[in-house]
């Protein structure tokens, strides 16, 4: 150790030395530039050493960006930032919770299920022992006590119920054949009756809590998305057809209230079907634009909208729950805000190279907003 410490001092007075009595000027030059850089790298080496002893070093050399899975404004969609999520996935929906104002849900494509808490920044992974990794996910919903997630496992379409309460889970419904998903649930607020859609054109019910199912209404092919009025026993169903049909009585009879769509070029191409309640519109995202029909009848109109044909489909549309002439749009990476029922449009850059594939608007805060990536 001392005869280190003695080499170095003898470096040092060379090197002094050599700058004071050098007789050329580039000599001294170059010498006041290699002290300069020898003098960095012992300084920079003594500040790793002290953040490597109080673990700060460690610490920040783990840090990790968040990665590019949820977008999250709290300014209506003005500016946005990544959700701390570290890791990107593919986002099929975001479901925010009734029951529990604030909380959170993001269903992967095939990742599981990640959520936060109100009031919270940090999203976790939801366990589950019965959704199997790599689980194809497609819908979610909620009664008071449970929620209701749909899952594609070992070729078959599958419901788990999850007790908020107690923390268990269970399966309560599986495809009666193979290759086929279920693509929407419908609890009733207590949970006892059931109903559900499947791809294999069935609309099934349960009134003892999913122990046993019936077939309600029976379809020539396959049902692909469900959308839920707050009316009671009023739904809109699609199928894999393109068409979109609607039922008053719980799903016994429907109307087929696509027909009106035939004059919307690539308006059977349905990226998501949404309901507003306070304006009573059923709104329709696809591959034409947006379309719109009061109380979702067979009449539709389209909304004007900004972009080209080649920047089409729509992905996702969505209205402020508290004020329906605001109303919020989604293509490929752009964002697009309208505060006027869609006379005018303003066009938002997300900081994404990343395909918007749902939007959502807090039903806390109206000026949150959520967005999908995939």
């Amino acid at each position: 150790m001392l005869k280190n410490y003695s080499r170095l001092q003898n470096f040092f007075k060379n090197f002094a030395y050599s700058l004071i009595f050098g007789k050329s000027i580039v000599q001294k030059t170059f010498i006041v530039i290699a002290i300069i850089l020898l003098v960095s790298i012992i300084v920079g080496a003594v500040i790793l050493i002290a953040m490597g002893g109080t673990g700060k070093g460690a610490e920040r050399s783990k840090k990790i960006k968040a990665g590019e899975t949820v977008l999250i404004s709290k300014d209506a969609g003005e500016n946005w930032e990544r959700a701390a999520i570290l890791k990107t996935f593919d986002v099929r929906e975001i479901f925010l919770s009734q029951k529990n104002p604030g909380r959170v849900f993001i269903l992967t494509k095939e990742n599981g299920i990640w959520f936060k808490e109100r009031d919270s920044e940090e999203w976790k992974e939801m366990p589950s022992l019965k959704i199997k990794k790599r689980s194809p996910l497609y819908f979610m919903a909620e009664d008071r006590d449970n929620l209701y997630v749909s899952f594609y496992s070992d070729r078959r379409g599958r419901i788990v119920r999850y007790n908020l309460e107690s923390g268990g889970e269970e399966e309560i419904y599986h495809t009666p054949l193979e290759g086929y998903g279920v693509y929407g649930i419908w609890p009733s607020d207590d949970g006892r009756v059931l109903r559900l859609i499947s791809s294999d054109g069935g609309f099934y019910e349960s009134v003892n809590h999913g122990y046993t199912w019936q077939v309600v209404y029976r379809f020539n092919e396959g049902l692909l998305g469900m959308t839920l009025a707050q009316a009671k026993y009023i739904l809109w169903v699609i199928t894999s057809r393109g068409r979109i049909l609607k039922t008053v009585n719980g799903g016994r009879s429907w109307d087929d209230i696509s027909l009106g769509l035939k004059q919307f070029d690539k308006a059977d191409k349905i990226e998501n079907l949404v309901f507003d309640a306070p304006s009573q519109f059923l709104y329709l995202a696809s591959g034409y634009g947006i379309l719109k029909s009061f109380s979702g009848t067979a009449q539709w109109e389209a909304l004007p909208l900004l972009l080209p044909p080649e920047s089409l489909p729509i992905r996702d549309v969505r209205l402020d729950q508290t004020n329906s002439n605001i109303i919020y749009a989604g293509s490929k990476n752009q964002f697009y805000k309208s505060e006027d029922s869609a006379k005018s449009w303003r066009i938002i850059t997300l900081p994404t190279k990343r395909q918007i594939s749902r939007i959502a608007v807090d039903l806390i805060d109206n000026k949150v907003i959520y967005i999908g990536l995939e």
